[in-house]
């Protein structure tokens, strides 16, 4: 029997989030302009069985040098009008890929044991910018990584100023 998959969404402002079972606050949904905004203040983690949903508009605010670990999928579906944009408060050493500062360090899908369970993660018209891997962490992949076997679908997106230590 398949497992039911949580679908975490984002939708009303200074609610607590239920994510992996325990109750977190480090992220708050702020609404901004006519647009919504994730701040996003620690690492995240999608679990295996979960979906993270990310509605179009979505503008996702890293405060610091933060990814998403994401062993479940993600549907990030924004529109030509109103694109999901991934960004970076801080772009302070974002050249040096020595170091550990400056911009956002990218989302990380990773391989487990139940993949073939997985739903597809898709993409569609989405903004990566000023997202960087370090010498210190993961090397590889400015903005998005892949570890292991993944169904990754990114359709209409644009990145820029995304840096990796390596093949990024």
């Amino acid at each position: 029997m398949k497992n039911k998959r949580k679908l975490l969404r984002f939708k009303s402002s200074g609610q607590w989030i239920k994510m992996c079972g325990l109750l977190f606050m480090w992220m708050a949904y702020n609404m901004a302009q006519a647009q919504d905004t994730l701040h996003v203040h620690n690492h995240l983690h999608v679990s295996s069985g979960e979906t993270l949903e990310i509605q179009e508009g979505t503008v996702v605010f890293f405060h610091g040098y933060y990814h998403f670990t994401i062993e479940g999928s993600v549907q990030a579906l924004g529109s030509a009008e109103s694109p999901i944009v991934f960004t970076a408060a801080d772009t302070t050493h974002l050249w040096d890929t020595h170091l550990d500062q400056g911009g956002w360090n990218g989302l990380r899908f990773v391989s487990g044991e139940n993949d073939r369970d997985q739903a597809p993660s898709l993409f569609q018209h989405c903004v990566f910018e000023f997202s960087k891997a370090s010498k210190e962490d993961f090397h590889h992949g400015g903005a998005i990584s892949i570890y292991g076997e993944r169904d990754v679908v990114i359709e209409d997106c644009l990145f820029q100023n995304n840096y990796a230590y390596l093949m990024g």
